[in-house]
Order: C-alpha cells, then structure tokens, then sequence
C-alpha cells in the first residue's frame, strides 16, 4: 500500500502514465485531485519473491570457481541438473563449449604460450605450443593452467616425437583428457583456444633438462619460449648436468639456431 501523498513530486507525465496504467479516467484536475487526496490508498500487483528453487547461491558459487563459465551459464546449468554441480560441470562442457566453440569459431589464435614437463628421473620430456586469440586471455590463470595440463598429459604419451592431434587429446593428466580440459578453457576463456603443437621426448642414457624463457606463474612451467637438450655422461654430479644443461637450454632460447649440428647447415 502506497499513499498518495508518497508520490507528490511526480511529473505532470509520470502521473499521466500513473493514472492511465490504474484506471483513473478525467480531466488533468481530475488526476491531480485523485493524486493528492490525502486519503487515497493505491494498491500494486504483488512482485514474486526471487528464489532458487533447484539450488542454492552456495552452489552457484562453487560452479562459477570451478568453470569460470558466465553466471548466466552458471545458473542454466544448475536448473538443468537439478542444483547438481558435477552434473552442471559436465551440462557447461557439452553445451557451453559447443557454444562458446561455435562463437569463436573462425577467429584467428596467433597468440599463447609454450610449456614444458621433464619426469623426475630426467629419462622422458614435453614440450608444447598452445594458442589463443589475446595475449590478455593468453596470461590468465586458467589459460596458464590448461596449457600445463597439455604438457603434463603429453607427457604420459607411450609414443614419442610430434603427436597427431587425435591421440594428443585422448591424454589424460590428473584422470583429465586435454580434451575435457580444453572444453572448460573454452567455456571460461571464451575464446578460440587450440594445441598448435606437442613433442615427446625421451632419452635412454642421458638427462632430459628444460628451460622456459618469460615464465608467466611460479606454479606452472609456461612462458613465451623453452628449450629442451639431452645431456649425456657417466659418473657426473646430477646437479652438474642440471645446471649446464639449463644454461645451454638458455642459450639455444636466446639465440634461436635453425639447426642442432654443422653438418645440418645446407652448403
């Protein structure tokens, strides 16, 4: 119940639309006789009560940390499943990525990052590319940890050398494939992500060790550019090997050779 007197400082207009939304019909004095008559109760339709009737905010919360999807996304998905928030992951990768795919489909990805794992006992190595459409996305922390995931799962590989696209998917890392996790980097990101490329290598009587060039987080080896080398040698200090071979990974980043040996240089 609103009294008229709560509503004397609107416009002639606004007490125009006032009077015509509610049925009172006459002249303007009319109107503003019914407006000011101090008496004069006005009654409102009732507004429903916002709820969430197949969730819980505490829910919706959690959804939105674990996707990063939109929070729009977020509250279809939960409808859906019935406030479920595993049930709603899975509903976001099917059909928030297709839909996210979808839009960014066709749009050009020449930015992204390079990363690289090394086992711990030095035998096996990834190193990967992976892209983005922004630098901006290409730095975001969910884009840093997908990128580590592809070179964790690349890792697992049974085979070595460049990896095709199909079998790269299929890896999984943390009993996640690259293709689940690229989903949710889709749905989060929302931009056209992709795994340009992904090597596996391995090394029967040497040591495998890395060096990631402009390194993005403390929590992930992943920057603008890495190396690998091989370092062969029988009864050397392990941590001689690790720190020559990281300056000499180091070096190769900074100056780039097209190739590994003299003989490779065409005459």
């Amino acid at each position: 119940m609103i009294r008229s007197s709560a509503i004397r400082t609107l416009s002639s207009r606004s007490r125009a639309v006032f009077s015509a939304r509610h049925g009172v019909v006459g002249a303007t004095s009319s109107i503003e006789s019914f407006l000011m008559a101090p008496s004069t109760n006005v009654t409102f339709p009732m507004v429903a009560k916002r709820t969430f009737a197949d969730y819980s905010m505490a829910q919706l919360k959690e959804l939105r940390a674990m996707s990063g999807a939109p929070i729009v996304d977020c509250k279809k998905a939960l409808g859906e499943t019935n406030g479920n928030v595993d049930e709603a992951m899975d509903w976001l990768r099917q059909h928030g990525a297709a839909k996210a795919a979808q839009k960014v489909s066709g749009r050009d990805a020449q930015e992204g990052l390079v990363a690289c794992s090394v086992s711990e006992d030095g035998k096996s190595a990834s190193l990967v590319k992976v892209s983005s459409e922004t630098d901006f996305a290409g730095k975001s922390q969910a884009f840093v940890d997908f990128v580590q995931h592809v070179a964790n799962a690349t890792l697992t590989s049974e085979s070595s050398g460049t990896l095709n696209p199909e079998t790269l998917l299929t890896l999984q890392s943390n009993s996640k494939t690259i293709q689940t996790a690229l989903e949710e980097a889709i749905v989060a990101i929302r931009e056209n992500l992709g795994v340009a490329s992904a090597l596996k290598m391995t090394s029967n009587d040497g040591t495998l060790v890395s060096y990631v060039h402009g390194k993005v987080s403390d929590h992930a080896s992943a920057g603008s550019s890495a190396a690998i080398v091989e370092l062969v040698g029988a009864g050397v200090d392990p941590k001689v090997i690790a720190d020559a071979g990281k300056k000499l990974a180091m070096h190769i980043v900074a100056a780039k050779p097209s190739y590994l040996k003299a003989d490779d240089v065409p005459s």
